[in-house]
């Protein structure tokens, strides 16, 4: 049996479901903290750190993704996430958000 070179993709979607967990979370609070008319620009996402526990993800698979702030300084965040399947982790990552368009 040949190596599955397709592992990436299961990585790719877990880091970016991670990313916007994060910034719509991050978004959200923006909103309730300065109101509906604050800026919400957008948010650059770097990996700082990745851990997979799977290769593949089936078709269909519910994924649940949890973020949590663990450093917050003006623009920058550092974020970690966790996505499970079937409430079995499947992926930690640390994640850093920087808000674009802010000063």
């Amino acid at each position: 049996m040949a190596h599955d070179r397709r592992w990436w993709r299961a990585r790719l979607i877990l880091v970016e479901l991670a990313a916007q967990t994060a910034a719509i979370s991050n978004g959200w609070q923006n909103h309730l903290t300065n109101g509906p008319t604050a800026d919400q620009g957008g948010w650059m996402v770097g990996v700082k750190s990745a851990r997979f526990f799977v290769d593949r993800l089936p078709l269909g698979t519910d994924i649940i993704v949890t973020s949590e702030n663990e450093f917050v300084f003006e623009g920058f965040r550092e974020i970690r996430a966790e996505a499970t399947v079937a409430g079995k982790p499947v992926a930690e990552m640390t994640l850093q958000l920087m808000q674009a368009g802010t000063d």
